[in-house]
């Protein structure tokens, strides 16, 4: 019987598949996970997605939801050695396997990703922070301008001065 690993998530040999003429490096379920991820980019081929990538997305393409799937997209360090290895034909490998062989020039692919996801979700989050620092503002200007507040804090004060000095006023003004 042969060695089966196509459900161990492993990745495979660069030696095709006998059977069916594909190489199948990657595993099956994760090859096609990535290839049904790659879809909402159809507007790119491999080779414009992974550049797009490398020049951290200068005109802002990879919007809303697809900058979510880039990280998912993303080798393993044993999916690129994989990758690496495969001398055969580029028409043997799968959606997933040419788009990991697209990324292979691209130096600090995971930095980069993070760069452009961030750049991406910077407008968001600073509105949320400035939404965020407008109710402190606020909040600060209300505590600031409360007469009953400052009642309760000359009570205090009162209060401290008694029981340190043993009379109202205590010297504290």
């Amino acid at each position: 019987r042969k060695n089966d690993n196509r459900h161990t998530g492993k990745v495979k040999s660069g030696e095709a598949n006998a059977g069916s003429g594909m190489a199948k490096l990657l595993d099956i379920t994760r090859a096609n996970n990535i290839a049904i991820q790659l879809k909402a980019f159809n507007d790119f081929t491999l080779r414009a997605l992974a550049e797009t990538i490398n020049d951290l997305d200068p005109d802002s393409k990879i919007v809303g939801e697809r900058v979510q799937f880039i990280p998912q997209l993303l080798p393993t360090p044993k999916e690129l050695q994989a990758i690496k290895k495969y001398k055969g034909e580029s028409d043997r490998l799968n959606t997933a396997e040419l788009f990991f062989q697209q990324l292979l020039p691209v130096k600090r692919v995971e930095d980069k990703v993070a760069v452009v996801k961030a750049m991406c979700t910077f407008n968001e989050h600073a509105e949320e922070a400035r939404a965020a620092f407008k109710t402190l503002e606020e909040v600060c200007g209300q505590v600031m301008n409360s007469a009953k507040l400052e009642q309760i804090l000359l009570m205090v004060l009162n209060i401290g001065n008694l029981m340190n000095e043993g009379s109202l006023d205590g010297g504290v003004e």
